[in-house]
């Protein structure tokens, strides 16, 4: 049976667990924590950060209404759904999220080549074609210099930031 708490009001969110205490929890929604001023978060002036939260779901929503048919169509090749879901994750990490987003191919660590799509924040991302699952082992994922083994897109982001 699931643990709720209910101490926290609210219609949108309901917690589950003690990891966060509902207090904080609270404070968050209310703006109240540090951290959470118009500067702390780069508005633009002249907007509020319900505007920019607004105007980041649209974006997001639209990129995806844009995308989504990437996922059942059967005409395009595989390089056209990894170019596809590649574009969605620079929009949806840039435009959404406001991340830095750096081109990049391979990352070359103690002798070994970890293929990744672009580094989000110097994180590296790894992104398959639509709709191969994180799990799946692709040969586009192959370490070189290490076992040769095809990879999944999880055990690749977890190699290389280890």
């Amino acid at each position: 049976m699931k643990k709720t708490n209910k101490k926290f009001n609210s219609t949108c969110c309901d917690i589950q667990g003690a990891l966060f205490l509902p207090d904080q929890i609270q404070q968050a929604f209310l703006g109240k924590n540090k951290r959470q001023s118009i500067d702390d978060y780069k508005i633009l002036p002249g907007l509020t950060l319900k505007e920019e939260c607004s105007r980041a779901f649209r974006i997001a929503q639209a990129s995806w209404d844009r995308f989504k048919d990437t996922l059942t169509r059967t005409d395009l090749s595989e390089a056209d759904r990894l170019s596809r879901t590649k574009e969605w994750g620079r929009i949806f990490f840039n435009s959404v999220l406001g991340y830095t987003i750096q081109s990049q191919t391979i990352i070359e660590c103690d002798e070994r080549q970890y293929p990744v799509a672009f580094l989000v924040s110097n994180l590296p991302v790894t992104v398959v074609s639509a709709p191969a699952g994180l799990d799946d082992a692709r040969p586009e994922l192959t370490v070189i210099g290490g076992s040769q083994s095809k990879k999944s897109a999880f055990t690749l982001d977890r190699k290389s930031v280890v």
